[in-house]
């Protein structure tokens, strides 16, 4: 299982190191493997607490001034507790990238409370214009890193961070959508590294996997092509439907001639448990994939 966290601290400490008007707040997270950047650079690395709302202000002011900022902290929290914020200032997100650690059910066995189900869904809603990115891989991660890294335009950057199997699919970073069968009972579309939960080679379906949120209609068609063939499109969403991409999707090929079925958390309050299992409380492993098939 490859923690993508420590992917991303090797990422940063070599851009702090190139980068002299880069700055990473963390959250009181990232033991140990923030401690070697901080030792580094201690002026620039800074342990901000349990101050997500206070963080995401300072790193609004240092970014205005032409800072790159990085924010680093539990995901379901870095969102929504300065989520007025974002309804305040959204306009005002640039040159700020959120690292959010436990996406999903990361950190299931902490509690509901933990569960970030809900998270990028709070920025579609909120009308912000951010990337939000779904790193399937280690290497998917640092090309997605490099891209917000290495622009000059002003950007504002979601990533959830799921610790992730890379043992089944090769993912290929330049592609937002990768293809990994070719079949004719049924397309299957993965968001995010669920491709590399429940991904079973013998079934008989187009399969696609998404890594980058919002994409062009343009980006789309070979899934809305596969589903035109196969009569049937199947939706694998770790999120839950407000917000999701399930529901932007569903919207978007209301009208044309296949089914849609959409596969996401609903009840989840009070269940506590590892990924594995929440992912098959919820209705998103294998054995539920092959029955909607």
């Amino acid at each position: 299982m490859m923690a993508l966290k420590n992917s991303f601290f090797s990422w940063i400490q070599e851009y702090l190191a190139n980068n002299e008007k880069a700055v990473l707040f963390y959250l009181d997270l990232g033991w140990p493997s923030v401690l070697d950047v901080k030792r580094k650079y201690p002026q620039r690395v800074i342990n901000c607490g349990v101050t997500e709302t206070n963080t995401l202000l300072v790193a609004i002011g240092l970014a205005s001034q032409g800072f790159k900022v990085f924010i680093y902290g539990i995901s379901q929290f870095t969102l929504w507790r300065p989520a007025e914020i974002f309804n305040l200032y959204g306009k005002n997100l640039k040159n700020i990238a959120i690292i959010g650690n436990g996406g999903g059910f990361g950190y299931g066995i902490l509690g509901s409370s933990h569960h970030s189900i809900k998270d990028y869904g709070l920025l579609q809603l909120s009308g912000i214009s951010a990337t939000i990115f779904l790193p399937r891989s280690q290497d998917e991660l640092l090309y997605q890193l490099n891209l917000f890294g290495q622009q000059n335009e002003n950007t504002f950057c979601y990533y959830r961070l799921i610790n992730v199997n890379e043992s089944k699919v090769k993912i290929h970073p330049i592609d937002s959508i990768n293809q990994h069968r070719s079949g004719n009972k049924a397309t299957v579309l993965s968001i995010g590294p669920l491709i590399q939960d429940h991904f079973d080679p013998e079934l008989n379906v187009d399969w696609f996997s998404l890594g980058r949120w919002p994409l062009e209609e343009n980006q789309l068609k070979p899934i809305e092509r596969s589903a035109c063939k196969t009569g049937k499109l199947i939706i694998f969403e770790e999120h839950v439907w407000p917000g999701s991409i399930c529901q932007f999707l569903n919207h978007l090929w209301r009208h044309k001639n296949f089914a849609i079925i959409t596969a996401h958390p609903s009840h989840y309050e009070n269940l506590v448990g590892n990924r594995s299992y929440l992912l098959e409380q919820a209705g998103l492993d294998i054995k539920a994939l092959k029955n909607y098939v």
